[in-house]
Order: C-alpha cells, then sequence, then structure tokens
C-alpha cells in the first residue's frame, strides 16, 4: 500500500523530506516523524503528527513541545492552536488551553467544535473560581 510506496521513495531519494512526512502522518511510527524533522525541521503538519503519536503513547510533555514546535513552524493555523488548546484543556491547564483555544477562534471564528471547547474550558474556570 502507500506506506510500502512511501518506504521505497525514502530510499530512493534520503535527502528530501516529502515522503517521510507522508510516512510520519501514515504508519504512526516516531522514527518516521523524527526522520522528516531532521529533513525539514519547520513542517508544522509533521511536529503535529508527532505530537498526536505522543500524546496517544501517553507522554504528554513531548507532545505539548511537539504541537509548540507545530505553532511556531505556522503560527496562523487555528486547527493547531485548537488541538494544542484542547490537550492543555485535558491536561488540566486550563489558563493556557483557554488562551490558545482564544486563538484558535480568532483566526477561525466559524469552527464551532472549537468554541464550544473554548466555552466549556471558560465554564470550567468559572467554576473553579467559585
Amino acid at each position: 500500500g502507500a506506506e510500502k510506496h512511501f518506504r521505497a521513495a525514502v530510499s530512493l531519494h534520503p535527502e528530501r523530506a516529502e515522503a517521510p512526512q507522508h510516512l510520519c502522518a501514515i504508519s504512526g511510527n516516531e522514527e518516521d516523524c523524527r526522520l522528516a524533522l531532521r529533513l525539514d525541521p519547520t513542517n508544522a503538519d509533521t511536529h503535529f503528527n508527532l505530537g498526536i503519536m505522543l500524546q496517544q503513547r501517553g507522554d504528554m510533555a513531548k507532545a505539548l513541545m511537539s504541537y509548540q514546535d507545530a505553532l511556531r513552524a505556522s503560527p496562523a493555523r487555528a486547527d493547531l492552536h485548537a488541538e494544542f488548546g484542547r490537550v492543555l484543556a485535558g491536561g488540566g491547564n486550563l489558563k493556557a488551553a483557554e488562551k490558545a483555544l482564544e486563538v484558535a477562534v480568532r483566526l477561525n471564528p466559524g469552527d464551532s467544535t472549537t468554541r464550544k471547547s473554548l466555552d466549556d474550558v471558560q465554564e470550567q474556570l468559572m467554576s473553579e473560581a467559585r
């Protein structure tokens, strides 16, 4: 399938980042992501995919760092801010989550899922303040 195709492409052109980036997105293999980032350290999608992998593995500290790297690489992407905010909220860091989700809503005001996440976080913050 696609993974086999991209692995062959990596073998043929080890200096090019595109195939490892695709592998990172489909394989679930951290090493594929690390290779892609060595070749292109500014690719937001690769940082984001690595963050998802690390999060699923339960390594929240490294996942958050990967999401931050994705945001540094592509600060105008609402989807990155939204996911970062949801991860922060899931970890109990509600103030930082609120900031990230506010940025996401500003960048993409029509995203009702992110708006709901922001409302939920703000509701939790208000109930903690009582």
